[in-house]
């Protein structure tokens, strides 16, 4: 057996951790919480015409799906399991899955290392996840837009075959709703930027002419109607393509719930890892001739631009910057990984690393006491206290990381940085998609005090009374089971995220849920009072790799 066979056999066995991953991730207890009324809207329409379909719900009769590739898929999906909210989510979640892959078609420019690091990040990325996990077209466009762009772009010869792979790509964003705009806008954004500013190499294919592109055009076309159609059986479903571009086009005459720093707040609590090695990978790698990674620096501006710019934003808009992030911090993990091989050394790694990463974690740990207006070791003393000691720990680590560096090696210092905020990073990450089960709870007083990143939501008993007398949309009348102390009934079920008031219940499914309650705590309208503890909260985990504790 040759060493290259067994580099295949164990690059294969990683792919496959990595996509079980995501899977339990993104698959895990679909089925709760219950769908939030944006999600019951598309489920109950695609439920409509199958044996599940509901009594109490018939659409008017210029109705058109708000998600055209959803609302087919799903339709499908109901017809052979009927309607339910784990099946309501199921079409996004394998969404979800299938992005993982996208980098596997981007090995000859990334490097197999790159790109199976790419995959890790976007398989444990819970901004990804909490999208695959709503009910709607939002995790299919992004599925669309990546699996085209790196079909594209990820090889410096571009076949046939990857030419009509990306044509299909684009069809299913084509038909998967208005959430494809704000993402077409981020990229339109990084092209401009890149003929504007950028001077050598671009990437491949933006000098191809329009009669070259017709042809695959066509085919983009093509597949968006199959879909949008359910493969010609719905045809009147179509409708939903062209009014997706209206509807987007309306939002910018409106302004949305979601505050523009609210998308700034969770990249920041939710992607630490894609962030630090995203940015961290492209200053390394500045000045260089590598125009993917200058073209994934430019998209990742694009898309936060667009995030940041529209209106009616909503905090899946935070999934399009997480994408070209993804890239660059697959490309860094894989350079700190091959140094960390060539150059390992036990008494210099091997030292600093252990250190760093617990000097790491007790700053995180007394900035979020800090932020959360706590003393050492989460007592109510004065939380100034918390602050110099997270300042003096920080400052220690730095003077050891400089000795190591000027004494030893430069690369043998930020290599053993890079391990460090990477561990701490992970761990965090972990928990906050919550591996165990899938889903984290919280009473919302917290999140309120400590913008701890819950994804359940709850504030008391006058919040739960108000969320019990909610209506609840459903498919059959009759109770199945009881959870937290609301009522759940069998078929598509509604409950709303979040009360006015500050409290009730949030989706966990969902990033939505969480900024509800977070934005309704006093999150969206901040006080100057406010921001010096919350600058301090997202410190701790850009340095430390810890955010809020939970």
């Amino acid at each position: 057996m040759t060493s290259r066979s067994v580099s295949v056999r164990a690059e294969v066995v990683l792919y496959l951790v990595v996509v079980c991953l995501a899977a339990g991730l993104r698959l895990s207890r679909l089925d709760w919480p219950p769908l939030t009324g944006g999600e019951a809207r598309q489920a109950l329409g695609a439920a409509w015409r199958t044996p599940g379909a509901s009594a109490h719900w018939i659409p008017p009769r210029d109705w058109a799906p708000e998600s055209p590739a959803y609302n087919a898929l799903t339709r499908w999906v109901f017809q052979v399991g009927g309607a339910s909210d784990s099946l309501a989510r199921l079409i996004p979640a394998l969404a979800g899955v299938g992005l993982v892959l996208v980098p596997l078609w981007m090995r000859p420019r990334l490097g197999r290392a790159a790109a199976l690091m790419t995959s890790s990040v976007l398989a444990v990325s819970p901004t990804l996840v909490s999208v695959s996990r709503t009910a709607g077209g939002e995790s299919l466009a992004v599925l669309g837009i990546g699996a085209c762009l790196g079909l594209l772009f990820g090889s410096d010869r571009v076949s046939q075959g990857r030419m009509f792979g990306a044509a299909v790509a684009a069809g299913l964003a084509l038909a998967s709703g208005p959430a494809l705009f704000t993402g077409c806008l981020g990229v339109l954004a990084a092209y401009l930027g890149l003929r504007l500013f950028r001077r050598g190499p671009r990437p491949g294919l933006l000098e191809i002419g329009l009669g070259r592109w017709g042809p695959w055009l066509a085919t983009a076309l093509a597949a968006a109607l199959l879909v949008s159609t359910s493969l010609g059986t719905s045809v009147g479903d179509s409708a939903g393509v062209p009014n997706a571009l209206g509807e987007w086009l309306q939002g910018w005459t409106v302004t949305g719930d979601t505050h523009a720093l609210t998308v700034l707040f969770l990249l920041l609590l939710f992607e630490p890892l894609a962030i630090l090695f995203g940015v961290g990978g492209l200053a390394h790698r500045r000045g260089s001739a590598d125009a993917l990674m200058t073209a994934c620096g430019a998209w990742a501006v694009g898309a936060l631009f667009a995030a940041l710019a529209y209106p009616m934003r909503a905090p899946a808009s935070a999934a399009w910057v997480v994408l070209p992030l993804a890239v660059l911090a697959g490309r860094a993990l894989a350079d700190l990984a091959e140094g960390l091989v060539s150059g390992w050394s036990w008494i210099g790694h091997g030292t600093l690393i252990p250190v760093l990463v617990l000097f790491a974690a007790i700053a995180g740990m007394q900035l979020s006491n800090y932020a959360s207006g706590r003393g050492p070791g989460g007592y109510l003393q004065n939380p100034v206290i918390s602050l110099w000691l997270a300042i003096a720990v920080l400052g220690v680590a730095a003077v050891m990381a400089f000795l190591y560096a000027a004494g030893w090696s430069s690369s043998l210092a930020f290599e053993s940085v890079g391990v460090a905020v990477e561990v701490e990073v992970a761990v965090k990450v972990a928990v906050k998609v919550g591996v165990s089960d899938g889903l984290i709870k919280a009473p919302t007083g917290r999140a309120a005090e400590g913008l701890s990143a819950k994804a359940v939501c709850r504030s008391g008993s006058t919040s739960q009374s108000k969320a019990a007398r909610q209506t609840t949309i459903t498919t059959d009348s009759r109770l199945t089971q009881t959870r937290g102390g609301m009522p759940r009934r069998r078929g598509v079920t509604a409950l709303p995220a979040a009360e006015e008031s500050g409290g009730g219940w949030a989706e966990a499914g969902s990033l939505s849920g969480w900024v509800s309650s977070a934005e309704m705590a006093g999150m969206g309208r901040m006080r100057t009072g406010r921001v010096l503890p919350l600058v301090i909260s997202l410190a701790a985990g850009a340095v430390g790799g810890c955010a809020v504790p939970f």
